[in-house]
């Protein structure tokens, strides 16, 4: 129990010693990663509509892929929004 305690207490001051060296250029590689994560999860919804409608994105209609886009921008800008740090 008593070593349980000293390892959160270790991981604790190790965030807040983190924290504390942030700079630009680790914001703007963590900015990039949230990007591609983002590009990659539209690209997986994109996925997911093809094999629910059993037909190719190019083959969709307007409202099949606005349905898409839709679902995937709404989850990219949670994403966005929870992740991503303004400089």
């Amino acid at each position: 129990m008593q070593i349980n305690k000293e390892v959160e207490r270790a991981s604790c001051k190790l965030v807040v010693t983190l924290n504390n060296l942030i700079d630009s250029s680790f914001i703007s590689t963590h900015n990039r990663v949230v990007e591609k994560f983002v590009t990659d999860n539209y690209n997986v919804i994109i996925n997911v509509h093809e094999k629910k409608r059993k037909k190719r994105y190019a083959d969709f209609n307007t409202f099949e892929r606005e349905e898409a886009y839709q679902e995937g921008k709404a989850y990219g800008d949670y994403l966005v929004n929870r992740f991503y740090i303004e400089n």
